[in-house]
């Protein structure tokens, strides 16, 4: 029987908005081939963020006073994004403060909705997702994984899931069509799936369905060509009771 991850409730604390001055940022290199850095990904998995901070949907992220992204992260967005070159971001290592903001009147960052404190750790990997429950004092809010990355041997890949969605069946199941079996069962919501290798599709593509945990029932489908001793991560997230916001992606860990 497999095993999965539930991330605990997280108390956070009241949320500070304020305007800061004019200030020139630089955005930090994406590829991570530096030595004594650390390495981090920003998933925007938040399809209420502007009704929950009456704000426009557009975040940036800060390690320190340095910017991580390029252009600001909308629902459904990813830094790195899927098909880039690298596929983390270089930041500093040690004790960091790691600031989600908006933009505001005077500057592109003026706004901070939340800040988390984390110990980064050179050489480490890190993926930093954003979801609805960001202010909650009881659910997952903001998800920092540490990732272990995988090297899966030649003619696997490794692959994990990660259901995130609001108001969604009690569990969920990824099906690949191609392969033509369950490859992750019945996932809990808010909660993420240890890497598992599987035979790598060579020059084909593989359609994923997610199901309702204990049913053949198709929810979703997303269709994608991946690549061997590559590694993966699947993303279910947005809300059922919005129209059109449940989405199936993903992104490359390695």
């Amino acid at each position: 029987m497999k095993k999965y991850f539930v991330f605990p409730g997280v108390l956070i604390a009241a949320v500070a908005l304020f305007f800061s001055c004019k200030k020139e940022y630089t955005v930090v290199a994406t590829g991570h081939i530096s030595t004594g850095m650390a390495y981090l990904k920003i998933v925007h998995a938040s399809p209420n963020f502007a009704k929950l901070f009456g704000v426009q949907d557009g975040i940036n992220v800060f390690v320190g006073s340095t910017k991580v992204n390029g252009p600001v992260l909308k629902f459904n967005s990813a830094y790195p994004a899927i098909g880039s070159v690298n596929t983390y971001a270089e930041v500093q290592p040690g004790d960091q403060a790691i600031k989600i903001s908006v933009g505001g009147v005077v500057t592109g960052d003026s706004i901070a909705v939340y800040t988390l404190q984390k110990t980064l750790t050179a050489g480490a990997y890190y993926t930093l997702l954003i979801t609805d429950s960001l202010k909650s004092a009881t659910d997952a809010g903001k998800v920092w994984m540490q990732d272990n990355l995988p090297g899966p041997s030649a003619g696997n890949i490794s692959l994990r899931l990660v259901n995130m969605v609001l108001n969604s069946p009690d569990t969920v199941n990824l099906y690949s069509k191609r392969r033509g079996q369950v490859l992750f069962p019945g996932v809990v919501r808010d909660s993420v799936t240890p890497f598992a290798n599987f035979p790598t599709l060579t020059n084909m593509l593989d359609s994923f369905y997610v199901q309702k945990g204990g049913t053949n029932q198709a929810t979703l489908l997303m269709t994608s060509l991946m690549f061997d001793q590559k590694a993966y991560t699947l993303y279910y997230i947005g809300d059922t009771a919005k129209a059109k916001t449940r989405v199936l992606t993903y992104v490359q860990n390695k």
